[in-house]
C-alpha cells in the first residue's frame, strides 16, 4: 500500500494497493472502518506491467478511484462498499502516464507520460477535456503533483510551481530545494496550506516553507532571437505586444492563460535586414501599425484577420509609427538616411 486516505466524513481509511506480476500488474482499492471490522474491497483490477509504480490513488470528495492502464488514466466512481467499473472514464495519452494528481475539490486531475506531456483536464465537462498540456521539463521518473486549494497552481515535487492561469508561455517559478545531508536520501514531502499562501517542502533533514502569496514576475519565452524593440500592453490591458530585430517579428502575448491560448507572431520579415523599426497599437481598437526598413507602414489587427500596407516614403526606413486612440489614423516618420524624406505622414484608415 503506498498511502492512506479517509473518506470525506472520517468514518473509513480508503487504501489503494500495487501487486506486481511476472507479466501484468494488479491494483486494489479498500475502504476500512476506522472503528475496526473487515475491509470492503472497492475494486480489483488489472493493469499492464509497464503500469507498474505508475500511479494508482483515490479522490474522496467526489468518491473516485484511479488508475494507470498504459497510455490511459482511467478514473471510475464509487459509492458505498464497491466502484462502479461499467462508467469508467479514461483520460487518454500518447505514452505511458507516469503520474497524476486531483486538485482538493476534484474538479481537475493533472496527469504527466514518459513523453514529458504534462496535461491538465477538467473534470466538471463530459468527456473530460485538457484546458491546458504543456512541456513538464522536469523528467517523468517516480514524483508527486500537488494543487492548490484553488487548483490555478501546480506544485511539483517542490521543485517547480505552475501558475494555471498565467500565459502558456510563462515559466514556472522554480523552488529551490536542499539535497540533505551526510548521505540522506532526497524527501519527498509536499503540502500547500488551506489558504494556498504557503507551500512547504521536505529533503533531506530539511524542510522549507515558501510564500506563494507575494507577487513574482512572468518570464515569457517565445522570441527567437532577445526582444529589443519597444512593449506596449494593449488598451484592454489583455495582451503585451513585444519586438525582435534579432528575428524580424512582433509578437502578441495573451496575458490570461485561461483559454488556453498561446502567443503568436503578427508580422515576420522576410530576411534580417528586413526587420521591423518600430510598431504601435490603438489604445482604443484591436489594430497595430509596423514600421519597416523598406518605406512602408503595414497596419494588422490584432486577430490577425486584416492587413494593409500604407505607401508614400521612398526605401527609406520608417523609423516611427503612431496610431490614434480610435485607430482611425496612423502616422509614421522617416528621413534617417535620405534628408528629402525627413517627415511625418498621416493616413486616414
Amino acid at each position: 500500500t503506498l498511502w492512506y486516505q479517509f473518506s470525506r466524513d472520517g468514518q473509513r481509511l480508503l487504501t489503494p494497493t500495487e501487486i506486481t506480476r511476472p507479466d501484468h500488474t494488479v491494483f486494489e482499492f479498500r475502504s476500512w472502518p476506522v472503528d475496526g471490522g473487515e475491509p470492503d474491497l472497492l475494486a480489483r483490477v488489472v493493469s499492464s506491467k509497464e503500469s507498474a509504480a505508475t500511479f494508482l490513488g483515490i479522490e474522496p470528495t467526489t468518491g473516485r478511484i484511479a488508475w494507470v492502464d498504459d497510455e490511459k488514466l482511467n478514473i471510475a466512481p464509487f459509492a458505498g462498499s464497491s466502484a462502479e467499473l461499467e462508467s469508467t472514464i479514461s483520460l487518454v495519452h500518447d505514452s505511458i502516464v507516469a503520474m497524476a494528481a486531483f486538485d482538493p475539490a476534484g474538479r481537475r486531475v493533472a496527469t504527466l507520460d514518459r513523453s514529458d506531456s504534462l496535461k491538465i483536464w477538467s473534470l466538471e465537462q463530459d468527456p473530460p477535456r485538457v484546458v491546458r498540456e504543456m512541456k513538464h521539463g522536469g523528467g517523468t521518473f517516480f514524483g508527486i503533483f500537488r494543487f492548490d486549494p484553488s487548483a490555478s497552481r501546480l506544485a511539483d515535487w517542490g521543485w517547480m510551481v505552475r501558475d494555471l492561469e498565467a500565459p502558456l508561455e510563462a515559466e514556472s517559478l522554480w523552488i529551490p530545494r536542499f539535497l540533505g545531508v551526510e548521505g540522506e536520501g532526497v524527501g519527498y514531502g509536499m503540502a500547500f496550506d488551506p489558504t494556498g499562501q504557503w507551500l512547504a517542502t521536505g529533503s533531506g533533514r530539511y524542510s522549507s516553507i515558501w510564500h506563494m502569496g507575494r507577487s513574482h514576475p512572468l518570464v515569457l519565452k517565445g522570441h527567437e532571437s532577445i526582444p529589443n524593440g519597444e512593449m506596449k500592453f494593449t488598451g484592454d490591458s489583455r495582451y503585451v505586444v513585444s519586438m525582435s530585430t534579432g528575428d524580424g517579428s512582433v509578437r502578441l502575448w495573451p496575458l490570461d492563460g485561461v483559454d488556453g491560448e498561446r502567443s503568436r507572431i503578427l508580422y515576420q520579415a522576410e530576411g534580417a535586414m528586413r526587420s521591423p523599426r518600430n510598431f504601435a497599437v490603438a489604445s482604443e481598437a484591436s489594430i497595430l501599425a509596423v514600421g519597416t526598413p523598406g518605406g512602408k507602414v503595414i497596419v494588422l489587427s490584432l486577430d490577425g484577420d486584416s492587413r494593409r500596407e500604407l505607401s508614400g516614403f521612398k526605401d527609406d526606413a520608417v523609423n516611427v509609427v503612431g496610431v490614434s486612440p480610435s485607430g482611425r489614423l496612423v502616422a509614421a516618420g522617416s528621413g534617417g538616411y535620405n534628408r528629402e524624406e525627413a517627415l511625418v505622414r498621416v493616413w486616414d484608415l
